[in-house]
């Protein structure tokens, strides 16, 4: 399998489990109130959503150290590895904003949609 097919895998993997993280911690019911009240705040740990959400972001760590990882072995890329991680993986927030229109009932805004062309064009650019 090529470096780019790995690579594009891998911030698939990191886009789809931090979006859905995101929607899992996104009902209004459970974040809802005061979290800062001691129950309050455990119900919400306890929940199997927050735990879900919780190893959902594990899987997205992993996979952004997999995404620098994959980048070493890029030479042009390789210096800057760590960096361009961070810009690639903006890609989740396409992938956040679909989730939330999808699961949460979000919808979404003009500028939601532009900077979300922008997001894309700026990965482009960076990694061309």
């Amino acid at each position: 399998m090529s470096t780019t097919v790995i690579l594009i895998l891998w911030i698939l993997l990191f886009s789809v489990s931090t979006s859905l993280s995101v929607v899992l911690l996104g009902d209004r019911k459970l974040i809802s109130g005061d979290l800062l009240h001691t129950e309050r705040l455990l119900n919400l740990v306890f929940h199997w959503k927050f735990i879900a959400a919780f190893l959902l972001a594990l899987v997205a760590r992993a996979s952004f150290l997999m995404v620098n990882n994959t980048l070493l072995r890029v030479d042009d890329l390789a210096r800057n590895s760590t960096t361009i991680t961070a810009f690639v993986t903006a890609a989740a927030y396409i992938f956040i904003i679909g989730t939330n229109y999808l699961f949460l009932g979000e919808r979404l805004t003009a500028n939601q949609l532009v900077g979300g062309i922008v997001i894309i064009a700026g990965i482009y650019i960076l990694v061309r």
